[in-house]
């Protein structure tokens, strides 16, 4: 059995009582520790604990059932959140085509490489409505704008 706590900004924390310790012992000291941030606790059987962690910051405790919950508008801020890390990386790999071919004198190489730079910057808005279609964190892990590498 585990402890999940709510807190005040809706996130979660999943407490294991292990021995023969006291719940409510254990909750104070939690408490203690996280001040101002609790805002309630219950139990749920382990199997309600998603063994997938990779959107474990968009965990809550909404709903009634024994299960966590995925809060999906923060799941979808965490999967844009890493795209636009990935983007960010194959941009900076761009610049040093575009100073090449800038060096090179070659003006078509160059074109394409501000093309794709400008793909790479719009990325986040043509993908919102793809992300806000998303009902399931299965459907968000589909959604991989970066399949193969770029090449301007």
């Amino acid at each position: 059995m585990k402890i999940v706590i709510s807190c005040v900004d809706g996130s979660v924390h999943v407490m294991e009582i292990v021995g023969g310790a006291n719940v409510d012992d254990c909750i104070q000291k939690w408490k203690a520790v996280h001040t101002g941030m609790y805002a309630s606790h219950r139990s749920m059987p382990d199997s309600s604990i998603p063994i997938d962690r990779e959107f474990r910051s968009a965990w809550s405790d909404i709903t009634p059932q024994p299960v966590i919950d995925i809060d999906m508008q923060k799941a979808r801020d965490i999967h844009l959140s890493r795209i636009r890390m990935k983007r960010n990386e194959m941009l900076s790999k761009l610049d040093i085509d575009a100073i090449k071919a800038q060096d090179m004198g070659d003006s078509e190489k160059l074109l394409a490489v501000r093309g794709k730079k400008q793909e790479l910057r719009d990325l986040p808005e043509t993908l919102r409505p793809i992300l806000d279609a998303a009902e399931t964190v299965e459907q968000l892990k589909e959604i991989k704008p970066f399949e193969q590498e770029v090449q301007p």
